[in-house]
C-alpha cells in the first residue's frame, strides 16, 4: 500500500538532510585544511616579523659602528630572510638601505665601489616595489640611491637621467605620504645635488632638512626601524652647514646626530672632529 503523503514528505526531508550532511562532510576536510594553512601562514608571518626586527637591529648596529666584520654576517642573515620570504618587501628595503649607507661612505674614496653598491640597492628597491608599489619609504630610498649613482658619475648623460628618475620617485613618495620624514630627508639630498641656479645647493637643502627634522620629532617610534633617518637628517644638516662655512652650526648638528644615535661612527670619528677643527681654524679648516 502506498505511503501517505505526510510520510513521503518526511522521508524526502530525511533524504535531503542526509545529502546535506554528506556534502558537509565532504566540504569539511578542504575547509579545515584551508583554515590550517591560513593559521600556519599567519604564524610564519609573525615569525618572519620577529626575525626581521632582530636582523634589522643587528645590521643597523654594524653599520652605525662601521664594523666591517659584523656587517657581512648581519647582511647575510637578512639576505637569508629575504630569500625565505619572497613575498615580503621589508627585508629587501633594509638591504637597500644598507647599500645606500655604504655607497655614501664609499663616494669619497672609491666611486666605482659606490656605484656598485648603489646599483645593487636600486635593484633591491625595484624588487620591493614590485611587492608593495605604494611604499613611500622604498620610493624615497630608491631616489636616494639614484642620487648617489648620479654623484658617482658627475657630468655624464646617465647622471641627468638618474636625477630625473629620482625626482619622479620623490614626487610619488611625497604624494603618497606627505608627512613621511624620510621622504623629506631624501628630497633634501636631491635638492643638495641640484645647482643653486636651479633652486638647489646646501642652503636650499637646509630648508628641506628643517622640514624633515620637524616631522621626525613628531613621528611615532615604536618598532626596531621606525626612527631610522633621524640622525641622518642632522648629519646632512651638518654637511650643508660645513659647505656654507658655518662651522659652529655644523658642530651643533653633528652633536644632535650623536644624541640620537651615539653609535654613529661616521659622525663620531670623522665629521664632528673635522667640524671642530674648522671652527678652531685647525687642520680641517
Amino acid at each position: 500500500m502506498p505511503s501517505p503523503p505526510l510520510t513521503r514528505a518526511r522521508d524526502a526531508d530525511s533524504t535531503d538532510d542526509s545529502h546535506r550532511g554528506a556534502r558537509r562532510s565532504r566540504l569539511a576536510p578542504p575547509l579545515g585544511a584551508a583554515f590550517a594553512l591560513l593559521a600556519a601562514a599567519a604564524a610564519a608571518v609573525a615569525g618572519a616579523s620577529g626575525d626581521l626586527d632582530a636582523s634589522v637591529r643587528a645590521l643597523r648596529s654594524a653599520l652605525d659602528r662601521a664594523d666591517a666584520g659584523a656587517i657581512a654576517p648581519a647582511r647575510a642573515q637578512l639576505d637569508s630572510l629575504a630569500a625565505g620570504t619572497p613575498r615580503l618587501a621589508a627585508p629587501r628595503r633594509w638591504l637597500a638601505l644598507a647599500d645606500w649607507r655604504l655607497a655614501v661612505l664609499a663616494l669619497a674614496s672609491d666611486t666605482a665601489a659606490a656605484a656598485r653598491l648603489a646599483a645593487r640597492g636600486e635593484s633591491l628597491c625595484g624588487l620591493a616595489l614590485k611587492l608593495d608599489p605604494r611604499d613611500s619609504e622604498t620610493l624615497s630610498l630608491r631616489a636616494g640611491l639614484r642620487v648617489t649613482l648620479a654623484e658617482a658619475a658627475p657630468g655624464s648623460p646617465a647622471a641627468a637621467t638618474l636625477d630625473a628618475a629620482a625626482r619622479s620617485d620623490l614626487d610619488r613618495a611625497l604624494s603618497l605620504a606627505p608627512r613621511n620624514p624620510r621622504a623629506w630627508l631624501f628630497q633634501s639630498l636631491a635638492v643638495l645635488r641640484r645647482p643653486a641656479a636651479a633652486g638647489g645647493g646646501p642652503r636650499a637643502a637646509q630648508g628641506v632638512l628643517a622640514k624633515a627634522l620637524e616631522l621626525f620629532a613628531s613621528a611615532p617610534r615604536d618598532t626596531a626601524g621606525a626612527a631610522w633617518g633621524w640622525d641622518d637628517a642632522y648629519l646632512w644638516s651638518g654637511r650643508c652647514a660645513m659647505s656654507l662655512g658655518d662651522f659652529d652650526r655644523a658642530c651643533q648638528m653633528y652633536s644632535r646626530a650623536l644624541e640620537i644615535n651615539p653609535r654613529n661612527a661616521w659622525v663620531h670619528r670623522s665629521l664632528l672632529p673635522a667640524a671642530r677643527d674648522s671652527l678652531r681654524g685647525g687642520p680641517g679648516s
